[in-house]
């Protein structure tokens, strides 16, 4: 499985529901990444980017409950059936489907987000980075 993550110095992914920063940059390498892929995400992700889906993807939402629009997983041991889907968020679900050999595809942006929501990362080795005005484009294994 593919993860793709934007995270700042201080390992937070969001505030208030939103991403903390707008870098154009950012979401180029993440349409880069996804753009005719399927991406999975939770239902909070799914809420902050406008309840729709992103153009040019297969759009999953993983919720407890259907969510109306979209298609929805209820059941985590169904997410294996998309090896080569991207999850985007949020940390929650990261954290659960992490394993080794996964690939992490990752902006690492330098700042700190204050009263931000957090994420446990896991161990990481880097197979390849690139230093762009005040952020860091990775591709991660994860160990």
């Amino acid at each position: 499985m593919k993860f793709v993550l934007a995270v700042s110095a201080d390992n937070k992914i969001a505030i208030a529901g939103r991403l903390p920063w707008r870098i154009r940059h950012d979401m180029q390498w993440f349409k880069m990444n996804t753009y005719g892929g399927t991406i999975i995400m939770g239902r909070k992700t799914w809420d902050s980017i406008g309840k729709k889906a992103l153009k040019g993807r297969k759009n999953i939402v993983v919720s407890r409950k259907k969510v109306p629009g979209v298609e929805t997983i209820t059941n985590l041991d169904r997410i294996k059936l998309y090896k080569q889907a991207y999850v985007i968020g949020g940390a929650e679900l990261c954290q659960q489907l992490w394993k080794s050999g996964d690939t992490l595809i990752l902006t690492r942006v330098h700042t700190t987000v204050p009263n931000g929501l957090g994420i446990q990362l896991p161990r990481l080795r880097v197979l390849w980075n690139k230093e762009f005005e005040g952020y860091t484009f990775c591709i991660c294994k994860i160990l």
